[in-house]
């Protein structure tokens, strides 16, 4: 069948480019994501957990052992706190009267963080950036001081007035620090990482980051962890959402490209393929990616995978609406050179993931969600792209008179914040023994 919508695209002009979406500006937070690797690592884990628990109770008790009383009772005394703005007081007096002791910093830090969820703008007027930014300078090689510090100025970015607050108190310079002192400690890399992500959606900050090379750590970052074997899903997507925000707005796109990011959001998305946050995040960074780099580096990214692997996510994850409309838009921008539609439909045929079908698989996609705006909008662009000029022709209104996939209705229900506007919106470990 054949979805028609005006004529052929012309050639690439700024006008027929999508403009891409930012990541969602969410905090840190723990999530149980259902996945091959995790179902894997839950099931081979389920016979040792006693065993386990004893090791960690009996380590515990152990390091605990070694601290002084009053250290002690002052951790315990963090512990038994409710994560409420009420108690954050008693917690940033207890780590000003202790600025020497790491452990206590890094605890409150964490304490704090927690707080910050509910309890962001509270703290903010209580001095807890001033303080922050104190215990990351004081101990800068400290691992766990540093994550849970990055944590705490993770959740606290959330708010947009903050972001600013963090830039002006110093805090873009001592994540990129944090990530220059701890590159074998995930759990810093990815809290970092999480801050980062969140200041970038404001210019100046954005700027200032780039200027202390924080695009080319997060670079270095990815590229040392993709081929690590254990599950860092959680880590990738924000690294991912990290590189979407820097591309948004072009200008940064060629220089990301011109570092290989693009392969390495490939590497990740391949790695997840059930993930549909990972799914999601990647095809938002390659939207971004394609948005500003030229139409000889469209190419290039074509013949690397890059279409191959966004037609996949719309076949596997047609019920997404998020990854739906983040694929259909990077599809769009990799399509926006006539020349280059040719060697897409060649690319999917000679695939071994089963995509041969470009167009049903957009078909597909856009009947589960044409309800969506922008999805309505990019897929029928797309529809109109990849018909065979031989198939039957008819006409929009007769197309969608033939029906409907059924959905669940509760994703159908989700909606991106930022979804209605043409820039649509995207986005551990314990600690160490004392």
């Amino acid at each position: 069948m054949k979805l028609l919508q005006g004529n052929k695209k012309p050639k690439e002009d700024e006008g027929n480019k999508t403009e891409g979406p930012l990541a969602s500006n969410t905090g840190f937070k723990r999530k149980t994501r259902k996945s091959v690797l995790l179902l894997r690592a839950v099931q081979s884990l389920k016979n040792r957990t006693t065993t386990l628990a004893g090791k960690v109770s009996t380590a515990t008790k152990k390091s605990l052992a070694s601290l002084d009383p009053r250290t002690r009772e002052q951790l315990n005394q963090i512990k038994t706190m409710a994560d409420t703005v009420d108690d954050a007081e008693l917690v940033l007096k207890i780590m000003k009267n202790n600025t020497s002791n790491p452990t206590i910093q890094a605890r409150a830090c964490e304490k704090l963080s927690n707080i910050a969820v509910r309890e962001s703008q509270g703290l903010v007027h209580l001095g807890t950036i001033e303080v922050l930014v104190k215990a990351m300078e004081k101990f800068p090689k400290n691992a766990n001081v540093q994550e849970f510090a990055c944590q705490l100025a993770w959740n606290l970015a959330v708010i947009d007035e903050h972001k600013q607050l963090l830039a002006d108190k110093g805090v873009l310079e001592l994540l990129c620090l944090a990530m220059d002192n701890h590159k074998s400690k995930i759990s810093v890399l990815h809290k970092a990482i999480g801050a980062i992500k969140l200041l970038s959606l404001i210019d100046k900050a954005k700027e200032q980051l780039v200027n202390d090379g924080a695009i080319e750590k997060i670079v270095e970052v990815m590229q040392n962890y993709a081929k690590e074997e254990s599950d860092t899903a959680e880590f990738q997507e924000t690294c991912l959402d990290c590189i979407q925000n820097f591309a948004f707005g072009k200008t940064l796109a060629p220089r990301l490209y011109d570092l290989g990011v693009s392969s390495l959001i490939l590497d990740v998305m391949k790695k997840y393929e059930e993930a549909e946050d990972i799914q999601s995040s990647g095809c938002a960074a390659l939207w971004n990616v394609a948005l500003g780099i030229t139409e000889e580096n469209l190419i290039e990214l074509t013949e690397l995978g890059a279409t191959n692997r966004l037609i996949y996510a719309l076949k596997t994850q047609s019920e997404n609406q998020r990854v739906v409309l983040h694929a259909m838009g990077a599809l769009k921008n990799h399509s926006r050179v006539s020349e280059s539609i040719g060697l897409i439909k060649e690319k999917a045929k000679n695939s071994d993931m089963d995509i041969s079908n470009v167009y049903d698989i957009i078909m597909q996609a856009y009947y589960a969600h044409q309800e969506d705006n922008n999805i309505r909008r990019i897929g029928e662009e797309l529809l109109s792209e990849f018909d065979d000029e031989d198939d039957d022709e008819v006409s929009t209104a007769e197309a969608k008179q033939v029906g409907t996939l059924t959905i669940n209705q509760t994703e159908a229900q989700i909606r991106d914040p930022f979804a209605d506007l043409e820039a649509t919106a995207g986005g551990d470990d314990d600690m160490d023994d004392y």
